[in-house]
């Protein structure tokens, strides 16, 4: 066996390798919410843009901060109350659009994020893994909305509330 067939068998190897890496792996969006880090399954996150003003319900409703208008779709702004204590105000130089099942979008204000790779082992909701020596929590529609979607009011029009 030549060499140049020696470095090709490796560099196959390797590609082998790396795709099955590849197939093994999740990708999740980590975003910074209030002082607690946090990853959603990328496949939910529909876009990340620049904090925007947004504006309070008339009326106070749990979990909920108001409405923001994005690319002049109203969207609900959420402060999940199964993310933070409640006891500091909302605070971030991001918007973070999710949509979840039926096109259903829902938005919260986050300080950072970065998009990661995890191993498929732990890919699990509700687990806690290390990311360079912080915990994140997995989390879902479920807990971000605090039940099943229309208990979350997840996509309703303002007029539904």
């Amino acid at each position: 066996m030549s060499l140049v067939d020696v470095l090709k068998a490796q560099k196959q190897a390797v590609f082998q390798n790396q795709t099955e890496l590849d197939e093994d792996m999740c990708s999740y969006l980590v975003f910074n919410y209030q002082d607690g880090l946090f990853g959603v399954d990328l496949s939910y996150v529909r876009e990340v843009v620049e904090f925007r003003e947004y504006k309070p319900y008339p009326i106070a409703i749990k979990g909920h901060l108001g409405i923001i208008n994005i690319r002049s779709k109203i969207l609900p702004v959420l402060a999940p109350v199964q993310l933070t204590d409640g006891t500091k105000p909302i605070q971030g130089d991001k918007v973070l659009l999710l949509e979840f099942a039926f096109e259903q979008a829902i938005c919260l204000i986050v300080k950072s994020v970065q998009k990661v790779l995890i191993p498929g082992r732990e890919c699990e909701v509700g687990n806690t893994i290390n990311l360079k020596g912080q915990p994140v929590k997995l989390i879902d529609q479920f807990i971000i909305t605090g039940g099943d979607a229309e208990d979350g009011y997840v996509g309703k029009s303002v007029s539904q509330i």
